[in-house]
Formats: structure tokens, C-alpha cells, sequence
């Protein structure tokens, strides 16, 4: 029986017609055959002769396809290295209809003979993807012979090369996706006459050169990720026309220049990254129009002056990320109508002035982070407010006053850092009611009185620093139950009694770090249990005995250990065995003299600020032979300098040399001596 195709059919295949004729585009019903016949020699005199064989139409390529864009396919294949693809079912089979990524598309009938059963559908390739498929080589510049083509997906490739300018003459292209290759060139400008494209991916390439100002004619665009690129120049103004832009990423490239203040134009924007260049100058108050945007990114640039108190109007936004610019003034109070905000990470700035109380009332709260700023003033009550919070950061800031209690309200909290602050007061015990902490960070503050007890209710927490205070009391025995701690940090306070033999239970420790205290007794043999340790650092306390033959347990796992040698018998067999296998396993063992002991709060300091460019920190530092150097960053111990004759012709001179790597957030060195 003749056949015909379904309309909307992709691959040319058919289905009988009830009268056994071939139904015309846009009919339907039966159709009289003299009628069929009169309209069929009509067509062959208007159109010519056919262009195959009479006969039920083929379901194949070779033939549904014009010459051109069968061609064009071909020398795709070719020229990106077919035969290494990891898919490429019937590629190169002219037989074959469906070849892998290629989707086509009746656009029009053709007639073939004079007898009325015989037609030829024409079909059009209307999209070609090809992702994460292994293409390599380049892409070819005859992909405009694809006149139809609305989707064009070759993300996730080896592909090489420049982006053909003649792409720009897809005039029917709706998405462009040639992100994670390794594209280099510029972006042509020619990609501006795409006045249909509703998506443009190329990122995770390497594209130089700046954004076309041209993009700023795409209509239709709606999202536009350039993201992960070597992107310079500044951000085209011409942006701030694409009224119908859902999605903006422009992030981690090397753009300069100020925010275009255009870009407020943007009613329609979702997502706005600009994180990760090289941006200077004020963040525009014009930004506070964007009434639909959910996430706004400016973090790691060289952003000035004060937070515009216009980001207050963005009411629907959930992400605001300001961190690693030089942000000055203080933290306006209007972000706090922000109640659908999840996160605000403002740290690495030089922000100064309180905490406004006013972020009490950002009920969806989750992430606040504070860090590294010149924030002073006391930690609000109105915090307790934000039921929600899972994280909050607030370190390295010259906050005083003590820790409110009414914080041990934070049901969900997992991590709650202040340390390198001048807190005072206790330890508030009510810290024993957050029962999600996974880290508590109090280290390099003015705290004093003991340890709480109620600390040890902290079941899930992982990390607890209470570092360089000046704590008293012996360590609490409470803190036996936490047995999902692996660092525990108490050094450089006024702590006495016995080591615990107890810290033995907490088998998941790898750091412990019990130094500068007035700890005595010996040290427990429990120890040694602790089989998962990295650190053990319990010098400058005046513990006395021998070293316990079980913390040769730890030879697999530590990497230093130190103590203070004054009172310690170094002599006895025990003593020995573990030097000796501390020294055949690569440890560092540091033994820190009494002379080298004194208590933190008296030591000075010298705070070292780092941000992000890579290099390294030099310092020469002048004291007296046998004097100890402590450096630490933040609040965690890198090591300790017995100052010698280093280098030898200068004595009592130290010189320390610390790599950053590139793009480091802000690392900050306390150099006591």
C-alpha cells in the first residue's frame, strides 16, 4: 500500500493513508484519484522531475537530506575525528535515518514521477549534538551550511581551535553549546546576528580577548555563560539592553573595569556572576533594581567603597556573595529586609562599624560569614532570631564584649567560629545546647573561666579551638564524650591538672594540641590509642616521667610531635624505643627547652595579612638564642623556630619563608617571639 509520513515525524518514517494516496501538507481526508492525477501533472510541469526512483520513500539520510547538508555532515565527522568518537551509530551508513546526534526535520514534499502514489519527503538537520562524545580537532567553518539549524551542542570534547565567525549565519540557531573544550581565540563578533539565540555556552575554554559588544543585540538571549575563560577587557554596557537575560556568567576570567551600571537594566535577570576578575571601582547602587535576581556574585575582584544600601531591594534574592573585594563602610542595615536571603558572605573586606542587628531579621538565613573584616562592637542578641543558621563566621575581627548565651538557641547551627577577636567573659554553657555543631572556633580571644562541662553534649562536633585564651581549671572531663573529635585545640591558656588519660577514648583524633598550658603529671599511656593522630603537641607544661612505649603505636599516622624535655627522663629504655622510632618513621620531633616557655598572652605579635595573589611571605626576625618562635595561621599552629644561628654569620637571626599559592583567600600569620 502507498505510504505517507506522519507530520512532525523526524526520521522520514510513514503511515498508510486510508485512501491509499499520499496526503498534501496541510489536507486531509480522501482525495479522488482523477484529482490527484490532474494535481500531480500540474506539479511535475510547475517543478520539474524527481529526484529519485519511483517506489515507497526511503528512511535514510543519503536522501531525505539535501546534497549541502549532507555533505556538511560528513565533513563534520571528518574533520573532528569521527572514527575516535565514543558514540557514532550510523554515521557515515547513507542507508541509515537515524544517526547518532543528528535530528532532522520534514520541511517540504517533493514530487517524483507522474504517477500520483509516489512522493518524495524533504528533510532539513535542525539539530546536531554531540556531547561529551570525544570530538577533537576543530570545528568546521562549513556548519553554516546547516541553514536550518536550531541546536548546536558540542560541549564536553577535545575540540581545538577558533570559533568559526560563520557561525553567525545560523540565523535559526536557538542554543549554542561549545562549553568544557579547549576553544582558544577570540568570541567572533559575527555571533551578534544570532537574533534568535536564546542560549550561548562557552565556557571551561580558553577564550581571550573581550566580550563583542555586539552580544548586546541578542533579543532573544537568555542565558549567557562565558564563564571560566582568559576573558579580558571590561564588561560591555551594551549587556544592560538584553531585557529578556534570565542567567548572567561572566565569572573567573580576567575582565577590569567598573560594573557597568546597565546592567541595573536587566528587570528580567535571575543569576549575576562577576566573581573572580579583576573588576575595580563601587558596586552600583543601580543593581537594587534587579527585583527578580536571586543570586548575585561580585566575590574576588578589587571592589571599593561601601555596600550600596540599595542591595536592601532585593527582596527575592537568596545568595549575595561580596567576599575578597576591599569593601569599606559599614554593613548597611537594609540587607536585613532581605528574608528570603540563604546566604551573605561579606568577609575579606575592610568593613568596619558593628554587626547591624537588623540581620536578625533575615529568617532564611543560613550562611553568614563575617570573617576577616575590622568589625568591632559586641555580638547582637538579635542574632538568636535566625533559626535557621547553619554557619556562621565571624573571624579575625576586633569584636569584644562576651558570647550571648541566648546563641545556644541555634538548633541547626553546624559550625560557629569567632576566634582572633577580643571576646571576654566565659564560655557561655548554654554553647552545650547546639546540638548539630560540627565546629566551635573561640581560639585567640580573652576568654577565661573553665571549660563548660556542657560542651561534652556536643555529640556531632568534629573541631573545638579555645585556643590563646586564658582559661583556667583542669580540662573538663565532659569532653571525653565527644567522640566524633578529631581536632581538639586548647593550647596557650592557664589550664591545669593532669592529662587526661581519658583523651585515649577519642579514637578519631588527628590533632591534639595541648602546648603552653601548666598541665603536669606524666603523660598517659592512652595515648598511644590514638591511632589516627597527625599532631601531638603538649610542650611548654611542666609534665615529667618518661615518654610511654605505646605512643610508638603512632608511627604510622604522626607526622610531629613535641614536648618539653626540662622534666621529662629521656634516658630510660621506654624514652628511647620511641625517639628512635619516631626518627626511623620521619617524624619531627621537636623538644622545646623551659627557657623557650613563657605564657602566650605575654607574647608579641606581629599579624601578617595575604590576600589571594600567589608568591611568598619573607620575614627576618632578630631574638635571642635558644628564644622561641611561634607562627601560626589563624589560630592553627604551622610550626615552631628554635632560634638559632640561622643563617650562621647572624646569630639569633630566623628567617622564615611561607609559600601562598595562587589565589588563596586571606591567610593571616601571628609571629610570636
Amino acid at each position: 500500500m502507498p505510504t505517507v509520513e506522519r507530520a512532525g515525524n523526524n526520521h522520514g518514517r510513514s503511515l498508510p493513508n486510508q485512501a491509499g494516496y499520499p496526503s498534501m501538507p496541510g489536507r486531509s481526508g480522501n482525495v479522488p484519484g482523477t484529482a490527484i492525477l490532474l494535481l500531480a501533472t500540474a506539479f511535475c510541469l510547475l517543478f520539474g522531475t524527481a529526484t529519485i526512483v519511483p517506489g515507497d520513500e526511503p528512511d535514510n539520510l543519503g536522501t531525505l537530506l539535501p546534497a549541502t547538508e549532507y555533505d556538511t555532515l560528513l565533513a563534520f565527522y571528518r574533520e573532528t575525528s569521527g572514527h575516535r568518537w565514543g558514540q557514532k551509530t550510523n554515521w557515515l551508513d547513507p542507508a541509515q535515518a537515524n544517526w547518532h546526534g543528528v535530528e532532522t526535520r520534514h520541511v517540504r514534499w517533493t514530487r517524483i514521477t507522474m504517477d500520483p502514489s509516489h512522493w518524495h519527503s524533504v528533510h532539513n538537520v535542525y539539530s546536531l549534538a554531540q556531547t561529551a562524545n570525544r570530538l577533537s580537532g576543530t570545528i568546521p567553518a562549513t556548519l553554516n551550511q546547516l541553514s536550518n539549524l536550531q541546536t548546536l551542542e558540542l560541549a564536553g570534547n577535545q575540540l581545538s581551535g577558533i570559533i568559526p565567525s560563520s557561525l553567525g549565519q545560523l540565523h535559526n540557531l536557538l542554543l549554542l553549546n561549545l562549553a568544557s573544550n579547549q576553544l582558544r581565540g577570540s568570541i567572533p563578533a559575527e555571533l551578534g546576528q544570532l537574533r534568535n539565540l536564546r542560549t550561548l555556552y562557552l565556557t571551561n575554554n580558553e577564550l581571550i580577548g573581550s566580550i563583542p559588544a555586539e552580544l548586546g543585540q541578542l533579543g532573544k538571549l537568555e542565558k549567557l555563560y562565558l564563564k571560566h575563560n582568559k576573558l579580558s577587557g571590561t564588561v560591555p554596557a551594551g549587556l544592560g539592553q538584553l531585557n529578556r537575560l534570565l542567567e548572567l556568567f561572566l565569572n573567573d576570567n580576567n575582565l577590569n573595569g567598573t560594573i557597568p551600571t546597565e546592567l541595573g537594566e536587566l528587570s528580567s535577570l535571575w543569576e549575576l556572576y562577576l566573581n573572580d576578575n579583576n573588576l575595580t571601582g563601587a558596586i552600583p547602587a543601580e543593581l537594587g533594581k534587579l527585583s527578580n535576581l536571586l543570586t548575585l556574585n561580585l566575590a574576588n575582584n578589587q571592589l571599593i567603597g561601601t555596600i550600596p544600601a540599595e542591595l536592601g531591594q532585593l527582596r527575592r534574592a537568596s545568595w549575595i556573595g561580596l567576599s575578597n573585594n576591599q569593601l569599606s563602610g559599614k554593613i548597611p542595615a537594609e540587607l536585613g529586609r532581605l528574608r528570603r536571603l540563604w546566604d551573605l558572605l561579606l568577609n575579606n573586606n575592610k568593613l568596619e562599624g558593628s554587626i547591624p542587628p537588623e540581620l536578625g531579621q533575615l529568617i532564611s538565613l543560613r550562611v553568614l560569614d563575617l570573617n576577616d573584616n575590622n568589625l568591632t562592637g559586641t555580638i547582637p542578641t538579635e542574632l538568636d532570631q535566625l533559626s535557621n543558621l547553619e554557619i556562621l563566621f565571624a573571624d579575625n575581627n576586633q569584636l569584644s564584649g562576651t558570647i550571648p548565651a541566648t546563641l545556644g538557641q541555634f538548633v541547626n547551627l553546624r559550625v560557629f567560629s569567632f576566634s582572633n577577636n577580643k571576646l571576654s567573659g566565659q564560655v557561655p554553657a548554654a554553647l552545650g545546647q547546639l546540638s548539630s555543631l560540627w565546629s566551635l572556633n573561640l581560639g585567640l580571644n580573652q576568654l577565661s573561666g573553665p571549660i563548660p562541662d556542657e560542651l561534652g553534649f556536643l555529640s556531632d562536633l568534629t573541631r573545638l579551638d579555645l585556643s590563646n585564651n586564658q582559661l583556667s581549671g583542669p580540662i573538663s572531663q565532659q569532653l571525653g564524650l565527644l567522640h566524633n573529635l578529631t581536632h581538639l585545640n586548647l593550647s596557650n591558656n592557664r589550664l591545669t591538672g593532669p592529662i587526661p588519660a581519658w583523651l585515649g577514648r577519642l579514637r578519631n583524633l588527628e590533632v591534639l594540641n595541648l602546648s603552653n598550658n601548666q598541665l603536669s603529671g606524666q603523660i598517659p599511656a592512652e595515648l598511644g590509642q590514638l591511632v589516627h593522630l597527625k599532631e601531638l603537641q603538649l610542650h611548654c607544661n611542666p609534665i615529667a616521667g618518661e615518654l610511654p612505649a605505646s605512643l610508638t603505636n603512632l608511627g604510622n599516622t604522626l607526622n610531629s610531635f613535641s614536648f618539653s624535655g626540662d622534666r621529662i627522663n629521656l634516658d630510660t629504655a621506654a624514652s628511647a624505643n620511641v625517639l628512635d622510632a619516631f626518627n626511623s618513621a620521619g617524624i619531627s620531633v621537636m623538644q622545646i627547652p623551659a627557657s623557650g616557655c613563657q605564657e602566650s598572652i605575654n607574647y608579641p605579635t606581629l599579624e601578617i595579612g595575604h590576600d589571594r595573589g600567589a608568591g611568598t611571605i619573607s620575614l627576618t626576625l632578630k631574638g635571642t638564642i635558644g628564644q622561641l618562635l611561634r607562627v601560626q595561621e589563624s589560630s592553627d599552629c604551622i610550626t615552631w623556630i628554635d632560634i638559632a644561628q640561622t643563617p650562621p654569620d647572624f646569630p639569633g637571626v630566623v628567617i622564615l619563608k611561607e609559600s601562598i599559592p595562587g589565589n588563596s583567600t586571606s591567610r593571616f600569620y601571628r609571629v610570636a617571639w
